[in-house]
């Protein structure tokens, strides 16, 4: 009898409303998951983007909160995310996720219909969908949540009440621990195209294409044509736009970004990263930013790059005035040229930003914070084969972080659920038995 009782629980449990939780707990809760660890494996990008919105939004006045919000949105979604999928805090995790959409689907509303950037950046570089399909992925997250809202505390959740601060503090300190590594070192997942062992070229070298597409309409349908090549004078002139070009390497066959470096109105790209030598890039996006004892240090890295046979070179997106202000006031004894400051943030996060380039690759990147006065000889002195030494140290960190959690959540299931465990082990075990009996009788 008390066999056919479990039964009949199991199967009163296995209801499609019960399984509809399940699956929404997955997906709402994988999503948010999701959208919190990219931004925060990105933490830079991020911020960047949040100062996009507020850039386009006019709000200058809420620039200097950007960073706090940069840390708190990634580290809030992914761990309301965790929450949702194991069913910890059932109903205050979904009032949660309601709020946060009350804010979000209003705010990309807008960002569809006024389009002021031109992606929303809920998914970072990793993924980039239309301001149209941010939104409709939010309509369709609150419609989980509402369904949640009534219906979540119909399954239990996989913890327990007593351990269930736990389930806050754990998926916390593992993504503070990636937010850090992202903000002082470089991401532990890089999702832009300058990766390490990426090939660039200069943007400048002739390959024989055209810069520009062309659009043109006729009868109200518009085409894209190359030069000289529009079939006859009945077409009208819209606009152009630049041809995203890509090239591949003679050397390895592997997919080449172009890159723009400029001295004036003058592109050097060629003259600054030959396809031969050793160089050292210090990206400085914002140059207003650094302060004394930075110029020291990036003093002391020419040095030592001089001493070793390495080229230092200085690439920035500021005027020619802050460029004039820098050299007078960091004695800057090494060659300064300008780039556009989207490629220059995507090229490597930081301010400033230290990248090795070895014959036209990139073999190493990081921040000048996470380099130690002492280290500095160091980075001169490794030598770059075939395997990207900075990627697979930065593939460990993540995947030890990663199981890290995966046991102690384990551990922590085990011994929060270990009496009901053994409950359950005894009641079989008593089953089996009076079945033995019967069947003896």
């Amino acid at each position: 009898m008390e066999s056919n009782g479990w039964r009949a629980k199991f199967k009163s449990w296995l209801t499609w409303r019960n399984l509809l939780v399940l699956l929404c707990r997955l997906v709402v809760g994988g999503t948010f998951v999701f959208s919190g660890f990219v931004k925060g494996v990105d933490i830079w990008g991020f911020y960047y983007k949040i100062g996009d919105y507020l850039t386009a939004f006019g709000w200058d006045w809420a620039k200097p909160f950007a960073g706090l919000a940069s840390g708190f949105v990634p580290l809030f979604e992914f761990v309301l995310g965790v929450l949702l999928v194991i069913g910890s805090f059932r109903r205050a995790a979904v009032i949660l996720g309601l709020l946060t959409m009350a804010f979000m689907l209003p705010l990309t509303f807008y960002v569809w219909m006024a389009d002021p950037v031109s992606d929303c950046g809920c998914f970072g570089d990793a993924l980039v969908l239309s301001n149209q399909a941010t939104f409709w992925k939010n309509v369709l997250l609150t419609v989980g949540l509402v369904f949640m809202l009534n219906n979540n505390k119909r399954v239990r959740s996989l913890y327990g009440p007593a351990v269930q601060w736990m389930t806050v503090v754990l998926p916390s300190v593992y993504l503070l621990i990636i937010i850090y590594w992202g903000y002082y070192v470089q991401p532990l997942i890089d999702f832009r195209p300058y990766k390490i062992g990426t090939e660039i070229i200069a943007s400048n070298v002739d390959d024989g294409e055209d810069d520009f597409v062309f659009i043109y309409e006729k009868g109200g349908v518009q085409r894209e044509f190359m030069l000289d090549s529009l079939p006859d004078d009945s077409w009208n002139f819209v606009d152009r736009k630049p041809v995203e070009k890509t090239a591949v390497s003679e050397h390895s066959g592997q997919h080449v970004e172009p890159i723009a470096i400029y001295d004036g109105d003058r592109e050097v790209s060629a003259e600054v990263l030959p396809q031969e030598g050793d160089v050292v890039l210090v990206l400085i996006p914002n140059i207003s930013d650094i302060d004394v004892s930075t110029t020291f240090r990036i003093n002391d890295m020419n040095e030592y790059a001089s001493e070793s046979g390495v080229s230092l070179v200085c690439l920035t997106s500021g005027s020619s005035e802050e460029i004039a202000k820098w050299k007078e006031f960091a004695f800057a004894d090494y060659p300064i040229f300008t780039m556009d400051d989207s490629m220059l943030k995507t090229i490597a996060r930081g301010n400033p930003a230290i990248v090795r380039v070895l014959d036209g690759k990139i073999v190493w990147k990081s921040t000048l914070d996470s380099i130690e006065s002492e280290e500095l000889p160091e980075l001169f002195d490794v030598s770059f084969g075939d395997e990207d030494v900075a990627l697979a140290d930065h593939g460990k960190v993540l995947l030890v972080l990663t199981i890290a959690l995966g046991v102690l959540g384990v551990m922590l299931l085990l011994v929060n659920r270990l009496g009901l465990v053994i409950k359950f082990g005894i009641r079989m075990r008593r089953n089996q038995n009076k079945t033995v009996n019967l069947q003896k009788k």
